[in-house]
């Protein structure tokens, strides 16, 4: 059984899958519904990426607010776009139907569209994927990891270490892997952060074993019947199994 955890990059996306045993494969996808055509029979898979989407009469999700207010740095949470938006024709479409009908697209939301499109027609027009594919938040993850926020930002070194340190009791070999994907990837297709998000997805889908908490507890569903939550695992709840972190 794999849990795959996956992370939106410059190269497209990063899919990381851990089994039960402990092993990985990784894989990056030029487009999700290639990503989805790999990882079909996975028990979960992890995505940072929203997927209930609001809409003109219901413009702000409240797993957002609540994702917010759980980490320090709540501007790493952008509200998720309207679906009038995601779906727009144009540039100039987009930011005027945002504009008409109440929504928050920010420049950096805005950049995502695509990626978010992609999820959203695997959605509707898949419903077997609904049973799989869930969002999630690397932040939310890691800070529930912690039992708190994390100290340092996910780019800087002291970031990147402060979360190595969180994996390693649940996949020993995370410079490995690393380095595996590195060997395989430009830096600049897929970074030491999307890497380190993936993986704190894929390991949150397996400690979970299908069973996921979501930020609100009773998530509303959106116009096309898909929830609107970020989903994670209450690590605190037990304590981490060693991995063998075969490769």
């Amino acid at each position: 059984m794999k849990y795959v955890g996956v992370d939106g990059c410059r190269g497209g996306w990063l899919a990381i899958a851990l089994s039960d045993e402990g092993k990985v494969d990784f894989k990056c996808f030029a487009d999700f519904r290639a990503l989805y055509a790999q990882y079909r029979n996975a028990r979960s898979i992890l995505v940072d990426m929203p997927i209930g989407l609001p809409w003109r009469e219901h413009p702000v999700r409240e797993a957002d607010i609540l994702a917010r207010q759980r980490l320090k740095n709540g501007s790493s949470v952008f509200p998720a776009p309207l679906r009038n938006v995601v779906h727009a024709p144009s540039d100039h479409d987009m930011w005027m139907i945002n504009r008409s009908e109440g929504g928050s697209l920010t420049p950096f939301a805005k950049a995502l569209v695509p990626k978010v499109r992609e999820i959203d027609v695997l959605l509707r027009d898949t419903f077997d994927a609904r049973e799989r594919i869930f969002e999630a938040h690397p932040e939310v993850c890691f800070a529930s990891l912690r039992g708190n926020s994390l100290s340092c930002k996910k780019k800087t070194y002291a970031g990147m270490f402060e979360r190595v340190r969180l994996l390693e009791p649940y996949y020993k070999n995370v410079g490995k892997l690393m380095d595996d994907i590195h060997g395989e990837y430009a830096k600049s297709q897929v970074a030491a952060d999307d890497m380190l998000d993936a993986l704190v997805l894929a390991v949150t889908a397996r400690e979970a074993k299908g069973r996921l908490r979501s930020l609100p507890e009773d998530p509303p569903m959106d116009e096309a019947g898909l929830p609107m939550a970020i989903w994670y695992h209450d690590f605190t709840a037990q304590e981490p199994q060693p991995r063998r972190g075969e490769v």
